[in-house]
């Protein structure tokens, strides 16, 4: 019975032994999962918010920059700003192979409704354009400045009347 349970455990230890790590390009590689809900009230800052959850996968593990630089880039698709960038986490390196993959979970506060005809923003009540329609592009750059593809999130409505 002894030499049954060595035998299993050596057998299990040789399985895990011999499991390739990941495959996964040095190019970070993102995809759009969710946001935690899909609309927003303008202009209402941190009170408003959604987290944004991607996933990520990065052959050399080198994800997040501890300097404070930003590392992951949202560009509006309504007037092409790119205004808002996020600073993540510096994930450590670990053991012989680095491929990691994973979720970022990202809150974002809201921003304001773009009218067609108007340039006031927050500081003005469309009555006429009650809702606006956001959809970002997403990509991150990881600590070797690789550029991960570009994804697009799902529509957020924003309501524009205060």
């Amino acid at each position: 019975m002894k030499a049954l349970k060595y035998t299993l455990f050596l057998s299990i230890a040789m399985i895990i032994a011999c499991t390739k790590p990941p495959d996964y390009s040095d190019t970070p590689e993102i995809g759009f999962i969710s946001f935690s809900k899909s609309t927003m009230i303008q202009g209402s800052g941190f009170e408003d918010e959604t987290t944004l959850t991607i996933s990520f996968t990065d052959g050399d593990g080198d994800i997040g920059i501890d300097d404070g630089t930003p590392s992951v880039y949202f560009k509006d698709l309504r007037d092409g700003s790119e205004f808002i960038t996020f600073v993540a986490p510096e994930i450590p390196e670990q053991g012989v192979g680095n491929g990691i993959s994973g979720e970022m979970y990202i809150k974002v506060n809201t921003t304001c409704c773009i009218h067609p005809d108007q340039d006031d923003g927050c500081n003005s009540n469309f009555s006429d354009y009650p809702t606006d329609i956001l959809v970002y592009e997403v990509y991150i750059i990881d600590r070797a400045g690789n550029k991960s593809n570009v994804i697009q999130t799902a529509p957020l409505s924003l309501i524009c009347e205060n």
